[in-house]
C-alpha cells in the first residue's frame, strides 16, 4: 500500500515538474505606446470654453497592434494669467 502511495506522490511531483513550467508566459503583450498627433488645437493654444463657437479637437491616433478605445479630459485650471 505503501509503494502506491510514493509512486503516486513520485507521479504527481513529476508532472507538476513538467506542467507548471509550461504555465510561463513569456509574452508580455501590448507593450508599445500608441502615437498621438495633435493638429488642432495648437500647443499652448487658449481654449475658451462656453465662446459659442464650440471647442474642436482633431487628432490622429495610431497603435501598432489595436487601439481600442480613447479618452479625453477636460481640466479647469484657475489662473489669473488669461484676461
Amino acid at each position: 500500500m505503501k509503494t502506491k502511495f510514493y509512486f503516486l506522490v513520485i507521479s504527481l511531483l513529476a508532472i507538476c515538474s513538467v506542467c507548471l513550467p509550461a504555465c510561463d508566459n513569456d509574452e508580455k503583450g501590448d507593450v508599445t505606446k500608441p502615437v498621438i498627433d495633435v493638429i488642432e488645437p495648437e500647443e499652448g493654444a487658449v481654449l475658451k470654453i462656453g465662446n459659442g463657437k464650440g471647442v474642436h479637437f482633431e487628432m490622429n491616433l495610431s497603435d501598432d497592434v489595436m487601439l481600442r478605445s480613447y479618452k479625453i479630459n477636460i481640466l479647469s485650471f484657475a489662473s489669473t494669467d488669461f484676461p
